[in-house]
Parts: C-alpha cells; structure tokens; sequence
C-alpha cells in the first residue's frame, strides 16, 4: 500500500496541482523545470492542500452545505500513510526518538476520536515500557 498508492497519489498531486501550463503529463513538465524553486512551491501547495488536515477544517460541515467525504478521506489516506512510511523508516534504521514520536501522535488520535480508546490505551503501554527501558539499548 505505501509503496503503490501513497506514491501514486503523490505523483497524481503533482500533476494537479502543478503550473497550468503544464503539459499533458508529469515527465515533460519535469523536463521543463528549470529551478528547484518552482518544483518546492508546487510541493509546498501540494502539501498545504491535500497532506494537513488544517485543509479539512475549512471543508464545510454544517448540514446545509455538502462536505466533501472523497476529499476528506484523501486527506486523511495522505496524511496517515506519510506517517505509517515514516514509521517503516524508523523502524528500519533504528531511530528510537522517531519511533517514539509517532507512537505519542497515533496514541493521541486514538484518544481524540474517542472510539478506539483500546488502541490508545495498547499504545500508551508500550510507550511506558519503551520509557523505562534501559536507556543503553536505545
């Protein structure tokens, strides 16, 4: 899955947001590229739009107007999978600190949605035990 669809998505943004004189594809756009500053500001909309939920908050939610669940849930895929690759990284090279930090973060959204306290509570546990390890195996 991160190795598919996250980067598939990616590319996908890219392409979407990208400058509107882009071609019709993401190759000959990157042909074209000539300074990184260009590739950072269509990276940097890429994120802003579709990988922090920051951009659901302003997605309308009131009963009236329809919200936009593909959306959110793209967002939402987005944002998880960067962090489930970030854990796969750290994992592989041994960076505890990292490891930690996205158990904390996944621990709190378990406990903000309210709905799977078991998965915070599983966490919160083996955060402990990390916590009192000795700190000559980190």
């Amino acid at each position: 899955m991160l190795n598919l669809a996250l980067i598939t998505n990616i590319l996908d943004d890219f392409q979407i947001y990208g400058p509107k004189q882009m071609c019709t594809t993401l190759e000959s756009w990157v042909n074209d590229v000539s300074s990184i500053k260009r590739i950072c500001a269509v990276g940097c909309k890429v994120c802003d739009e579709l990988y922090l939920c920051q951009q659901i908050k302003q997605l309308p939610n009131s009963k009236a107007l329809k919200c936009d669940i593909v959306l959110e849930n793209i967002i939402f895929f987005n944002r998880n999978s960067l962090y489930l690759r970030q854990l796969k990284y750290a994992i592989k090279f041994d960076n505890v600190g990292a490891i930690l930090d996205i158990i904390k973060h996944s621990m709190l959204a378990y406990c903000g949605t309210g709905k799977t306290p078991k998965y915070a509570e599983t966490l919160f546990n083996l955060l402990v035990c990390l916590q009192i390890m000795e700190p000559k195996l980190w």
